[in-house]
């Protein structure tokens, strides 16, 4: 499957050759995503066929868990506001479109995952939904927050912005990993109980990939991550995390964030 022989990869510029004729290339690797180019003889039609195969099944699976969202939305007791989350989705969509988290999905599949944390495990409503699907638009591409406003208006980019650690540093001071993570934990347990809410699906949406990942691979998991100390640091930071959520202590979410962190770093 492409999404396993990506998942094997971790060089910029390494092609991976599917069936000795399709090339897929890593053009870009940032923090948890991974941008590929996918090129194919065009006398040899089966094997674009194959890729498109690949790529049919995978929006297969983003469209049900899309899907798996709406309705965990509606049947809730909030006002039902599906047009502004589907145009949240197709923006989402659209931003991540070509990138691929580390362990090889399609980079959408997380956002719709932390929206769903957010609508089914944490009763939150639209303006929540749409934050927590945009969440990591400003953070990972060329959109602004500026543009985020003009299209979902003033609460929703207040809420995406305070989700990127983009603005953790406005003077673009030479930090350190951990000083980099010292100022975005701070703004956590500084920031207000609803973007602490989305914060939470995203913190456990990751913790839910790392403790599936770690129990297939072990502490080979940590090589995907630049962290200087490796498991340490991550050990630390994610430790740091909970108690930045500690509001959300009465939580299953956060509950459950705390249980996989001790499956993993303990």
């Amino acid at each position: 499957m492409v999404s396993n022989m990506l998942a094997l990869s971790r060089k910029k510029n390494e092609a991976l050759i599917i069936n000795n004729n399709v090339e897929i290339t890593i053009l870009e690797i940032k923090g948890d995503q991974v941008k590929i180019g996918v090129s194919a003889p065009k006398d040899i039609p089966v094997y674009r066929k194959e890729v498109y195969v690949q790529i049919q099944k995978e929006n297969e699976l983003i469209e049900a868990e899309y899907q798996a969202l709406l309705a965990d939305y509606l049947a809730s007791n909030h006002r039902r506001k599906v047009a502004i989350i589907e145009k949240a989705f197709k923006f989402a969509c659209q931003a991540h479109h070509g990138v691929r988290r580390r362990s090889g999905e399609p980079y959408i599949m997380h956002p719709i995952a932390v929206a769903r944390i957010v609508a089914g495990e944490i009763g939150l409503g639209s303006t929540s939904i749409c934050s927590a699907l945009l969440h990591d638009v400003v953070e990972d591409t060329d959109i602004t927050v500026d543009q985020i406003r003009a299209e979902f208006g003033d609460h929703i980019a207040y809420l995406v912005e305070m989700e990127s650690d983009k603005f953790t540093n406005p003077k673009g001071e030479n930090l350190t990993w951990k000083e980099r993570k010292l100022a975005s934990l701070e703004r956590l347990a500084n920031a207000p109980l609803e973007v602490k809410q989305v914060a939470m699906g995203d913190k456990l949406s990751n913790m839910r990939t790392i403790a599936m990942d770690y129990r297939k691979i072990g502490d080979v998991l940590w090589n995907r991550f630049h962290a200087p100390n490796g498991k340490a640091d991550y050990a630390w930071y994610y430790r740091e995390l909970g108690n930045s959520l500690n509001d959300l202590a009465d939580t299953d979410a956060h509950a459950e964030y705390c249980t996989l962190y001790h499956l993993v770093f303990d």
